[in-house]
């Protein structure tokens, strides 16, 4: 059995606030930044100007996380919409930083999220 799916309940409720803080943090970094003149065309920047669509992602995910841990009912569900939308992200900036050459960082955190979120799925086993 894996070290996480054995930690005691306070922990993976900590942690599950973590992901639903970041979720939101990135939810408001998108909702009120100024945008850039000139910004380089990357998938991010190209997504974000068709409409609120990373608010919206993450927005979305952390308001879910957070009924789920509230309702105590669909955790591991929740979990992984947050892995994918984590995911989704990191998979733009590094498509991006490909492209452009810029991003790695925010990437490989995104990512790290994403396993974070994943990880953290498995370890509400009753749902």
């Amino acid at each position: 059995m894996s070290d996480i799916v054995t930690r005691p309940a306070p922990y993976r409720a900590a942690s599950s606030l973590g992901i639903v803080v970041s979720l939101a943090g990135a939810a408001l970094y998108y909702l009120l930044r100024d945008p850039l003149p000139g910004r380089p065309a990357n998938v991010v920047a190209y997504l974000d100007s068709v409409g609120p669509f990373w608010p919206s992602l993450f927005g979305g995910a952390a308001v879910a996380l957070l009924a789920a841990l509230a309702a105590r009912r669909l955790r591991s569900a929740a979990l992984l919409a947050a892995a994918g939308v984590f995911a989704a992200y990191a998979f733009a900036l590094l498509f991006s930083a490909v492209v452009g050459g810029a991003g790695w960082a925010t990437a490989c955190l995104a990512a790290g999220l994403a396993m974070q979120a994943l990880g953290l799925s498995a370890s509400y086993p009753e749902g």
